[in-house]
Order: structure tokens, then C-alpha cells, then sequence
């Protein structure tokens, strides 16, 4: 069609016209998924800007409420039939989640190799009659029609709300399919796919109307059985151990016989400590799940119950008496681990699966949209060889505390927040237990082994975020320091100078500077700290030009000269990735430095100057907790503007 229109003469500035004042958002990316155009209407949608999208892969706008299974689908209608049409969640600039229609197509080079996508959507959030389908979509998983994480986190804390008014139970039970993984094998993910189907509806059929069956992703699913009283415990257990008592038939599978594992834990009674937490509940099933599937060739029970009494959780509970997860026998278990390749093994399978999860998750997403391919690369293999050095035997606790706080001073900067860490952590043990589970050896040292990782593990998180409120308390007290030296009268250059070299003493903190306009339209750095002068010296030795100019006629595209033409906070998340930085990023590197940050401090007659900060990580400056301390050191630097000159 565009051809012919073409040859009716149709001048191309009418197409640029119709591309940009279309209603539907238009989308165009690379192959690799990376954006190279948007339209207005994708602007007034997402409430991305052209110039914030461009060179961002289009996860930017992942919402995470499409699981793994759609983008599968998604991506083979893709590369198979060239087209996929239909009904998605995004997520806007603001962090709102919106329904849209969106058609996406293939397009191919000469040769047949695919070339870029084009999407073209829609919101249609506004459509009444879509209302109560979107809401059900989006708590509810798309294969299974069951309820999914996010009306798991709702419906607990209110079924643990009910029981204290009540005097009510509530059983909360973690559930997987023994060995699923070898129907995927042998007979695809469509059997795989519908075999979960089958055993989620005879799950929900077993289970009264008032309890919840959830899937909590892959063969892994969350019951809550609600207001219970103490005689319908077991019955209710008996009904669900009996959904696999017969064959399930599938189609171009036949008859599969599976087995399930469970295990669950019972409020009020094993919250002894009162926390009301919904997530010490699921933890606690979650532990017990992986006692239920201990040596489950020869175990006496398919389900077992949280702090219950068994061969296996005996060893368990004197694993869990172990005060020092760093003493001899501690140690001697760690060598029984390290004499296969589970642990390492297991960190290689973490790094490749968190990292896959983490684009599901707008926070960490954003983050490891900073990175370059070789920043997420050597990241991804620097976690793996600390998880691994984590539970080597030879490790003392002195040491550990050590990497762990580094670590934890590194997310605080970047922005991790602790419930990505306390994320990455359940991740990280789930795949090491499996592992520890399924290997040779007696039951009883695997066992054990399992409450050493996770004691080792409680405590590096514990250092974790003992580092993230210690670094906060840092920033804060420099603030709070540098404003009461901002009360007394303008500062002299000398005052200058030590404001700057005490920001730079901070974690983080590489360099800073200070500059104003000189006559030439140019910036002159008055005052500068930590490894500026070095970075601009090695700057020009590499024949780069330093000068940033000021005025519409000189301006280089820097932070600085962005933060003195807007009057605002300029970020450059990462030298990296930023085209406008690219020229100076090799030279940057070398001095430590991986992100940048400008303010101007404006006076009664406009800027008179240009605070640039520069960070050792990428990203630094993007967060709301830095961002927020820049914007607080910006604000009190402008009673003192007049003594700057």
C-alpha cells in the first residue's frame, strides 16, 4: 500500500505529518528490541519523551504482569508469522500500569534476516467495558486463570486479619510437581502447559470456596486455606494429596502420572514471635517444601508441616541450633558440599535466572537498562564468584562481613532497594537447595547443609543493609554539616573547597567541581576535589576538548551545560550508554568514573554557577534517595550563591 500511495506522488513530509499526529503510539526498535523512533502519540501515552526512549530497549515499558510463557509465545508468533496482535499491560514513565492494544510486525532486510520491529498501540484502560476483564487480567495468571503473586499479597495479610478477629487458622502451603521438568523434555512446553491447566483446576476443585489456589510461577503453586478450624486440617490435606492419585490425560502426551510435594505452615501457631508477617508464613512453607522433597524417593509423607518432627527436620533442627556458621563443623559441611560442582553450578543457574527476573521489576529493570552489554556481563560474573566465595569453607566471618558491606555500600548508590536483595536472596537459595537436595550423599549432611547456606546467607544480608542504613546516615550527616556552616554568611573560596572535598570523602562520591560562566560563553572550574583535575588533564592529553560551552552558540551537550540552560538537575546515569558522553567515556573510566550529576545554583539575575558531581557507579545519580540529596545540596547553596564568584 505504500508503495502505490508513493507513486501517487504522496510527498514524504506528508508521511513525517501522519507518523507524528497519529492517535496511536508508534514504536520502532532494532532487532536486539533496542528503540531508535517514537511518535507524539507514544509520548502522551507512556510519558516518555523521544529523547528518553531513544536507546533504551523497549523492556522500559515491561510491566512484569506477563509471565514468561506469553513472551515465549509472543516472541514465536514474531520470528515465525512476522506479526502478534492483541491485548497487553505496559508501564508509564509515572510508574502506573495501563492496558493497551497493540499490533507489533516484523520487518526484514533483502537477505531475510529481521531487521526492526514496528508496534503500534493503544491505551484503552479508558474503555469502560474493558474495566472488570483488566482488573481480573491482572491478578489472575494468564495460563492457568488462577490467582497470581500480586492477589496472593493481597489476600494473605487479609485472611491473616480475619483469623485474629475470628480465632480462626490459616494454612498457608508452598506446592510443586515432583519432576516436571521431563514432561517439558520429552513432550514440549504445550504438554507442559496444559498438564498445569488439568492440575490447577483439580487443586482448586479440592479446596472449599472460601480458600485460594495461587501459581506462583512454573510448576510452583501457593494454597491458603482460610478460616480453618483445627478438625478440617487434615481432611482438607488429604483432598489435595488425592489430585494426583489418577493419571492426567493430555493431549499428544497421553496418561502422565505425577506426584506432588508439600509443604505448610499454620497461623497462629508457628508465629510464636507475633509478627502477623505474611511473609515469615510463606517463607516457612517454603522451607518446609523443601524438607517434604529431601530424599523424596524414600520419604514417608508427600506434605510436611513447618517445625514438625521428622528424620529429615531433626537433622534440620540441629542444623538450625548452629550458633556459628563459620566454626569446624560448619566448615567440614562446606567441604562435603565443595566436593561436586552443585555450588558452582548453582550461581551460574542464579546469575542467568535473576538477572532474567530483574527486567520484570521496574527498579532493577531501570537499572540494568544503564549497563552496557559488557557492564551486565562483568556484573553478572562478579555475583556469581561472590555467591560462590560465600559458602566456601575456608571463609572466615570477618571476611565475609567485609564483601558483604562493600556490596551492600554499592546497591545503596545504585539504588537497590532491600526487597530486591531479600529477592535475590530467596532466588539464590531455592536453586542452591535443589541443587543440595539432589545430590549423592546421606540425607542428614545435605540436610545440614541446608541450614549452613542459610544461616551464611541470613547474615549477608543482614550486613547488606546494616551497609545501605549506614551509607544513608553518611549523606545525611553532610547535609545536615554543610547546612549549619550555611547559616553563618557567604562562603570564601577556601570554604568552597572544603564543601567539596567533604563530598567527596563520601562513599561513591569519585569527584566534583565547581564553575561559572566566563565572558567567553564558556564554563570555568573555580573549584574542584577528589579526581577531577586529573580526569580533565587526562581529558586533554587525549586531546578531547574540555571546554563546555554555556550559550545557545556554544553549548557541548553536557550535564553542565544542560543544568545551566534548564535551571535544573541534569543526570547522566552512564557514561557508557549516554550518546552525549560517549566521547569521554574511555578517559572517564580511567579516573573512576561512571556517572555524573549537574545543578546550577541560581542567584536573583539567574545561574551563577554549576555544581557537577561525578559517581564511581552507573546510575548513581538516578535513584530517589541521591537524587534527593542533590536536590537538598542544591537548595542550600542558593542563600550562599553571592559568595561563589
Amino acid at each position: 500500500m505504500q508503495n502505490s500511495l508513493k507513486q501517487a506522488a504522496v510527498p514524504d513530509s506528508l508521511w513525517s505529518a501522519v507518523y507524528q499526529n497519529t492517535h496511536e503510539a508508534v514504536l520502532i526498535s532494532d532487532a536486539s528490541g533496542r528503540i531508535i523512533d517514537v511518535n507524539q502519540a507514544f509520548t502522551k501515552i507512556t510519558g516518555y519523551s523521544r529523547e528518553e526512549a531513544v536507546g533504551q530497549t523497549t523492556k522500559l515499558l515491561k510491566s512484569g504482569y506477563q509471565d514468561a510463557s506469553f513472551y515465549r509465545k509472543f516472541w514465536r508468533a514474531l520470528t515465525t508469522e512476522g506479526r502478534w496482535q492483541g491485548e497487553i499491560w505496559n508501564r508509564r514513565k509515572d510508574g502506573n500500569v495501563y492496558p493497551e492494544f497493540i499490533t507489533v510486525s516484523t520487518i526484514r532486510d533483502d537477505a531475510g534476516s529481521i531487521a526492526y520491529f514496528i508496534a503500534i498501540f493503544y491505551d484503552i484502560g479508558f474503555v469502560p467495558s474493558q474495566t472488570e476483564r483488566f482488573k481480573h487480567l491482572a491478578h489472575h495468571d494468564a495460563l492457568t486463570g488462577l490467582p497470581n503473586r500480586l492477589a496472593l499479597s493481597l489476600f494473605l495479610p487479609q485472611a491473616i486479619e480475619r483469623a485474629q478477629r475470628q480465632g480462626s487458622l490459616v494454612a498457608v502451603g508452598m506446592l510443586d510437581l515432583d519432576d516436571f521438568k521431563p514432561v517439558n523434555d520429552t513432550f514440549g512446553h504445550k504438554a507442559g502447559d496444559d498438564l498445569l491447566c488439568a492440575f490447577a483446576q483439580r487443586l482448586k476443585d479440592a479446596v472449599r470456596g472460601s480458600d485460594m489456589v495461587i501459581r506462583h510461577g512454573g510448576d510452583e503453586f501457593v494454597i491458603i486455606l482460610d478460616g480453618l478450624q483445627e478438625t478440617e486440617i487434615h481432611p482438607l490435606l488429604d483432598r489435595i494429596g488425592a489430585v494426583c492419585d489418577a493419571p492426567f490425560t493430555v493431549p499428544d502426551a497421553g496418561a502422565l502420572q505425577i506426584a506432588l510435594s508439600l509443604g505448610w505452615t499454620l497461623y497462629p501457631e508457628d508465629d510464636p514471635d507475633g509478627t502477623d508477617s505474611a511473609n515469615l508464613l510463606l517463607r516457612n512453607a517454603d522451607m518446609a517444601l523443601y524438607v517434604a522433597k529431601a530424599d523424596k524417593l524414600h520419604r514417608s509423607s508427600w506434605q510436611h508441616r513447618w517445625g514438625q518432627t521428622s528424620a529429615a527436620k531433626k537433622i534440620l533442627a540441629q542444623g538450625s541450633s548452629i550458633t556459628d556458621a563459620f566454626g569446624e563443623e560448619c566448615q567440614r559441611i562446606l567441604r562435603v558440599g565443595a566436593q561436586t560442582r552443585t555450588i558452582a553450578d548453582a550461581s551460574s543457574q542464579f546469575a542467568r535466572e535473576f538477572y532474567a527476573s530483574l527486567s520484570a521489576v521496574p527498579e532493577p529493570a531501570r537499572i540494568l537498562s544503564i549497563l552496557s552489554e559488557a557492564e551486565r556481563a562483568h556484573l553478572a560474573r562478579r555475583q556469581a564468584e561472590h555467591l560462590e566465595s560465600l559458602i566456601q569453607a575456608d571463609l572466615t566471618r570477618e571476611q565475609h562481613r567485609h564483601r558483604a558491606r562493600f556490596i551492600g555500600q554499592i546497591h545503596a548508590l545504585i539504588g537497590l532497594q532491600p526487597s530486591t536483595l531479600v529477592n535475590a536472596t530467596g532466588i539464590y537459595l531455592r536453586i542452591l537447595t535443589d541443587k543440595i537436595i539432589s545430590m549423592p550423599g546421606r540425607v542428614g549432611d545435605r540436610a545440614l547443609l541446608v541450614q549452613v547456606v542459610n544461616a551464611r546467607f541470613k547474615e549477608e544480608l543482614q550486613c547488606q543493609l546494616e551497609a545501605t542504613e549506614e551509607l544513608h546516615a553518611l549523606y545525611r550527616r553532610f547535609l545536615l554539616d554543610h547546612a549549619q556552616n550555611a547559616d553563618e554568611k557567604p562562603p570564601r573560596g577556601d570554604q568552597i573547597q572544603a564543601c567539596l572535598d567533604a563530598l567527596c570523602t563520601l562513599p561513591g562520591i569519585a569527584a566534583a567541581a565547581w564553575g561559572y560562566r566566563a565572558a567567553d560563553g564558556f564554563a570555568k572550574v573555580a573549584s574542584a576535589s577528589g579526581s577531577f583535575n586529573t580526569y580533565a588533564e587526562a581529558l586533554r592529553q587525549a586531546g578531547l576538548d574540555t571546554r563546555l560551552g554555556l550559550e545557545p552558540s556554544t553549548t557541548s551537550g553536557s550535564s553542565v551545560a544542560k543544568a545551566w540552560a534548564s535551571r535544573a538537575l541534569v543526570v547522566n546515569p552512564s557514561y557508557a550508554r549516554d550518546p552525549h558522553h560517549t566521547r569521554w567515556r574511555d578517559v572517564a573510566a580511567q579516573a573512576g568514573i561512571r556517572s555524573s550529576a549537574a545543578f546550577p545554583v541560581v542567584g536573583a539575575d539567574g545561574p551563577v554557577g554549576v555544581v557537577s558531581v561525578y559517581g564511581r557507579y552507573p546510575g548513581q545519580f538516578e535513584h530517589g534517595f541521591m537524587r534527593d540529596f542533590l536536590l537538598l545540596l542544591a537548595a542550600s547553596l542558593q542563600p550562599r550563591a553571592t559568595g561563589f564568584n
